[in-house]
């Protein structure tokens, strides 16, 4: 997701607080949730700052008129029900919320508290939302992936190393919409000719079994959707050097994948 996605995010919640209001009561201190699904590492670490500093720029200080109350779920989904009804209980007046796994459980604490999520695929086809254009309720957001991208996927990977018949998509089993993403993966890969492969990783422990196996076949290829267990900076390393090491072509959904 684009860093300028992620810090607009939040300013769609903030419609309401006009100016004027915020210059005739400047010690209405507004609280902020902020639930994310994966753990509290660089990368979260660095949207996040930025977020920080462009509502400064709007004038939400935090400490000042504004305070944050920012919980993790560590791609665990038994604590992300945990810190879902931890947030909840603190009553905010906004909660900012990504990816998936973490709105899903959100979702089910409240209908009444304003709720601005990010990094969610297909929001309408999990009925996150009624409508893209009138989301309705308590919930609005940025999407960041369609699963139709699926065949996206498939025609650049094929552009790429055009010999490609076999495929696999990895994905994390604590991501939401992991099921999606197969369904739609396994309708989508004999129109391109490709023999589809369900990877679905518990662990750190299968990735590289994974990896192995593809490229020992012939014509193998990898596809790495958002997923914020491979967006760990230790964990993105790892794959990125396993698939050089065994020359698999590969296409990631995120660009810090290139670092």
């Amino acid at each position: 997701m684009r860093r300028r996605e992620f810090v607009a995010a939040l300013s769609s919640a903030t419609v309401g607080w006009p100016l004027s209001a915020r210059s005739q009561q400047p010690e209405r201190i507004r609280r902020i949730g902020v639930l994310y699904g994966g753990p509290n590492d660089t990368n979260f670490r660095s949207k996040f700052a930025v977020f920080q500093q462009t509502l400064q720029q709007l004038g939400w200080i935090d400490g000042r008129n504004v305070e944050f109350n920012i919980r993790w779920g560590g791609n665990d989904a038994e604590r992300i029900v945990t810190e879902a009804r931890e947030v909840v209980r603190a009553r905010p007046d906004v909660i900012l919320v990504g990816p998936s796994s973490a709105l899903v459980p959100l979702k089910k604490e409240t209908d009444s508290i304003p709720i601005v999520f990010v990094q969610v695929s297909d929001p309408l086809g999990q009925g996150v939302v009624e409508s893209l254009a009138r989301p309705t309720g308590n919930i609005t957001g940025f999407s960041n992936l369609e699963f139709s991208l699926i065949g996206k996927y498939l025609q650049i990977l094929r552009e790429i190393a055009p010999s490609t018949t076999r495929v696999a998509v990895m994905i994390h089993t604590s991501n939401a919409v992991s099921a999606n993403w197969f369904r739609m993966f396994n309708t989508v890969a004999p129109s391109f000719a490709i023999e589809p492969i369900t990877a679905p990783s518990r662990d750190r422990s299968d990735i590289e079994p994974t990896i192995e196996s593809l490229a020992r076949g012939p014509n193998g290829g990898l596809i790495l959707p958002s997923d914020t267990f491979f967006e760990n900076p230790s964990v993105r390393k790892f794959i990125v050097e396993l698939t050089a090491s065994h020359r698999l072509p590969a296409l990631y959904a995120n660009r810090e994948f290139r670092s």
